[in-house]
């Protein structure tokens, strides 16, 4: 069963046994989980693959409410048979198939229906999902999305996706569903709002993770940046490779800060400009001016 663009919501919500159930606060979280039931890779459940749910903490930036009032929520659920919760996470809406059975039964009406469609405005709303699925086509699959996407958040994750194929060209990462796609994009885009970090910084912690033999192996997926987001920064910001960083960011305007090279970078440059002379002496016409090579091979050696 794909993805739904809607859920039958029953009015027990407010009139119902469930307004004694749960509290006002603790209603949303089941709404919410119905939502996110409906456009799950697995009908009727809340979960990230077919094995593998969120986790409470990703829920609650998903559906923007206290953890502690998440945590409540869930209890009640599953003391009053609303939800089922495995070793994994994975959070099964029990009687799904009972109550959004309407969904099923007109998709052949709605199948019917669509190509009788003729203002473009309806058309377009009722073949929402299949525009989205071919936006995610075009984007492709594992390691082959676009980094150039307009959307921040997945962009990051084809930058991530496609450093750690880079690391490891067999990594499952290329064979990612658009579901697990989504849920990698939510994940980001938890980063950049809810924890107030700037896309660029995103992204230079990116680059830093997979280009670090240990970390590497630890950051696998935008929940574990996330979750060592500041451990990752303060690594990236310290001892001797920061001041490589700084070097090579002010290279990329082609002047060193403040008019002077950081001292990893001038105990170089000696041996770089002698480089320069054997490799091209007065040959002026095939030789890169000289901050270019400089720059060239600072990062080389520096990196190394």
């Amino acid at each position: 069963m794909g993805r739904r663009s809607w859920i039958k919501l029953y009015t027990n919500v407010v009139f119902g046994s469930t307004s004694k159930e749960l509290l006002p606060a603790e209603r949303w979280a089941w709404i919410g989980l119905l939502a996110l039931a409906g456009d799950s890779i697995v009908d009727g459940f809340v979960c990230l693959s077919e094995t593998l749910g969120y986790t409470n903490e990703q829920l609650a930036d998903i559906l923007s409410i206290d953890i502690e009032v998440l945590t409540a929520a869930f209890s009640k659920m599953v003391a009053t048979g609303k939800i089922a919760i495995d070793s994994k996470n994975k959070i099964s809406i029990l009687n799904w198939k009972k109550y959004q059975s309407e969904y099923d039964r007109q998709k052949g009406y709605r199948t019917k229906l669509q190509p009788k469609v003729t203002d473009h405005s309806d058309a377009k709303s009722l073949s929402s999902s299949s525009l989205l699925s071919s936006q995610e086509e075009k984007r492709g699959s594992g390691g082959g999305e676009d980094l150039q996407s307009e959307d921040p958040d997945a962009r990051l994750c084809a930058i991530l996706i496609a450093l750690m194929l880079e690391n490891d060209p067999k990594s499952s990462v290329a064979k990612l569903s658009p579901h697990q796609k989504q849920a990698w994009a939510r994940d980001c885009a938890c980063l950049r709002t809810l924890d107030k970090r700037d896309v660029s910084e995103i992204e230079a912690v990116i680059h830093w993770s997979q280009g670090d033999p240990f970390w590497r192996s630890v950051i696998l997926s935008p929940a574990a940046l996330r979750k060592n987001f500041a451990k990752l920064l303060l690594k990236m910001n310290s001892g001797p490779e920061a001041e490589i960083r700084k070097e090579l960011e002010v290279g990329k305007n082609r002047v060193p800060e403040n008019g002077s090279w950081t001292p990893a970078a001038a105990a170089l440059l000696p041996q770089i400009d002698a480089e320069f002379e054997k490799k091209y002496g007065d040959d002026l016409f095939n030789a890169p001016s000289r901050k270019t090579y400089r720059l060239k091979r600072l990062k080389a050696l520096m990196t190394e």
